[in-house]
């Protein structure tokens, strides 16, 4: 990712499907989700940097006027049952109360998290990541094929952090 005056250029990025982003295509970038990304208005992308580059992205963000975001990681939130450890009862209770909060009933939680349980879990038993999967493992597991749906999904993270007071 290159960072210059008025513009980001992707690359060696295989899910950018724009080489270019300029700061008025953008709503903000957001360091909740690993690594950090920017949020591409239209098309809906959450389009990460690499977790390197955060001091730049803050940096060029800053300068170009792009806001800090904090959406929900919805994506951390779905992908929870795949990670190699195991969270209480109460752990999960919450972590389902965060997806109500962010419009997902439980059925469709579950049927988000069956669609893709597999390539996930073959994923990360090569990781064996025990902390985090996020949007970004959903794309690697998948090859990319769930791109739009993972876009539509991630976004209502971000429209749930806009109703907090």
């Amino acid at each position: 990712m290159v960072f210059e005056p008025g513009r980001a250029r992707w690359v060696g990025y295989k899910f950018a499907r724009g080489a270019i982003t300029l700061p008025s295509e953008l709503v903000g970038y957001a360091l909740t989700t690993t690594p950090p990304s920017l949020w591409r208005r239209s098309p809906q992308e959450v389009l990460f940097v690499p977790a390197g580059q955060k001091d730049e992205l803050v940096a060029w963000c800053t300068a170009s006027g792009v806001p800090l975001i904090e959406p929900e990681d919805v994506w951390e939130l779905l992908l929870e049952p795949f990670l190699d450890t195991v969270h209480s009862e109460e752990w999960q209770l919450r972590t389902r109360a965060q997806l109500r909060e962010c419009g997902f009933s439980d059925e469709e939680v579950e049927a988000i998290r069956a669609r893709y349980r597999e390539r996930v879990l073959r994923y990360n038993a090569i990781l064996w990541d025990w902390v985090y999967l996020g949007q970004l493992d959903l794309l690697e597991a998948t090859g990319g094929s769930a791109y739009w749906e993972s876009m539509k999904i991630a976004w209502r993270g971000l429209r749930a952090w806009r109703r907090d007071p």
